[in-house]
This record gives C-alpha cells, structure tokens and sequence, in this order.
C-alpha cells in the first residue's frame, strides 16, 4: 500500500467525492422524472460505475484479480450488497417521489451513521458536542422532510432514512478494510459486486423497458458519478478518520441543490431552508470537532 501523501491530497479526493456525489442525485431524478423505472435507473448506474471504476483500475496499472481473490471476496460481496445494491436501489425509488436535494440532504447525514460504526468497529472517539451534531443533523432532515403544515414523514424519507445505517456500516467496514487493499480496488470491488448481484437478482436490464438516447446519456453520467464519488472518498480514507472524510463529503448536497434549481426547478419553504442549513452546518461541524486517530 502506497505511503500517505500530503494534505493537498486529501482535498483533492474530498473535491473528486463531493462533485461526484453532487450531481449524482440530480442526474438520476433527471432521469426518472422522464420516465425511467427506479429498478432500471438502479442497474444502469451501477452496472456504468461498476466499468468506469474497473477502467480506473486499469488505468492505474492496479490488478484486477485482486478483486477475485479468496481473502478480498467475501467482504467486497458485503460492501457490494450494501453499500452499492441495497443503497442504490432504495435510492432510485425514493427519488420517484422525493427531491434529488432530499437524496443528497441524506449523504451529509451519512457522517452521523458513520461515527456510529466508526465509534464500534474502528475505536473512534466521539465528543459530546458531536452527539449534539448528530441531533441537529437528524432534526433538519425532518425539517426538511416537513410541508409547513405539520412533520409528515412520507415514503420518501423512511426509504432513504433505511440507508444510514447501511453506508454508515460500509463507510466503517472500508476503513478497517482499507488496511489491506487499495481503496480504488475497495471501490471498484463495491459497486463491481453491487452491479452483478442486482443484474442476477433483478435482471430488469435484460426484461425492463430500456431508456431513450437521452435517459441513457443522464444514468451513464449518473454511474460515472458515483464511480468517482466512491473513488475520492475511499482514497481520503487514507488521510485522516472515516467520520472526517464522511463529514466533508456531506457538504455535496449544496451543489445538488444548485444543479436541482437550474434543471428541475424545485423550490423549498423556509422550514425546509432551515433544515438544509441545519444539515449541511451540522456535518461540517462533525468534522472541524473531532478527536485525532
């Protein structure tokens, strides 16, 4: 495994991860809003972040039968099932009825999940005041999630509440896993796996309706995003603690909602306005509030 390099490093992937995880979500809604099935937009993802991330591979000189080996296997089929299949499909159907920026609102909660099973499985510290972040961080989802007419916690919000635990469970499993295998190889083995258990289990590529030229240009660009999303974010994984990177990539959802304004032309209430920034502020403060490794 390659030393760690300098700070500059760690920004860089931070940037590569956050404009991936920006536009990832805008991109699929795009899609879906035209029509695509969730269970379609899924597959399509995964399957083009699955090949960009193996080009990655392939680009970096990086062997590809790592990702094959007996010691590698079993715990890149675990990230792959949760953190790519499990995740990925709950997110394609709450963006059927719910905002990109909702989707993207929910990865700057992913640092809470992930102090949780860093705190568990790695022995990350956690400071009060971070407890405290963690709360505000859940109170704006509702708010966000709320119509100003009363807290209504539909559909939408329960899918995506259903992946916390599972990234913040990834998140950890990687860094412990990070030990042994490069992190491109960790991301491209994730969403490698993701992608072939979806296409054996729910072959709706092969049986669905497929998309027009345009739909197809949205979800490739989609699974390109999360390719590099996955990408920078496991390589910061290098640099500091998982809840540290976790927490910096959680600021995505301010280019989400930038991209969903211009194209989509969603509008949120000042409750909702005052979610975001509770959001957004509250994951940012779980990383500038943290404990050394």
């Amino acid at each position: 495994m390659n030393s760690k390099p300098g700070i500059s490093g760690l920004w860089a992937n931070v940037a590569i991860s956050l404009l991936g995880f920006g536009l990832l979500p805008v991109l699929q809604k795009a899609a879906i809003v035209r029509g695509v099935e969730p269970l379609m937009a899924a597959e399509i993802t995964l399957v083009f972040a699955a090949l960009t991330n193996l080009t990655l591979l392939l680009a970096s000189r990086l062997p590809l039968r790592a990702l094959l080996q007996r010691q590698h296997v079993g715990g890149l089929i675990v990230m792959g099932l949760l953190g790519s299949a499990a995740v990925t499909l709950l997110v394609t159907h709450a963006l059927a009825i719910t905002t990109a920026t909702n989707r993207s609102l929910f990865l700057a909660a992913y640092p809470a999940a992930t102090l949780v099973f860093a705190r568990v499985m790695l022995g990350e510290q956690l400071q009060a005041r971070q407890y405290l972040a963690i709360l505000i961080v859940m109170t704006g989802l509702v708010l966000v999630n709320s119509n100003g007419s009363g807290v209504r916690l539909g559909l939408g919000f329960w899918l995506l509440a259903a992946t916390l635990p599972l990234i913040g469970f990834t998140d950890a499993y990687a860094k412990h896993l990070i030990k042994g295998l490069d992190p491109s190889m960790l991301v491209a083995g994730r969403n490698f796996y993701g992608a072939l258990i979806m296409l054996v289990a729910i072959p709706w590529m092969v049986l669905g309706e497929w998309p027009d030229a345009l739909e197809w240009m949205l979800l490739i660009g989609a699974g390109v995003a999360l390719a590099f999303g996955g990408w920078g974010l496991y390589r910061a994984f290098q640099y500091d603690q998982a809840s540290l990177v976790a927490a910096l990539v959680g600021t995505a959802p301010i280019l989400t909602l930038a991209a969903e304004s211009t194209l989509l032309e969603i509008s949120l209430g000042p409750w909702q306005w005052f979610g975001v920034i509770a959001v957004i502020g509250s994951g940012i403060w779980l990383g500038r509030n943290r404990r050394p490794s």
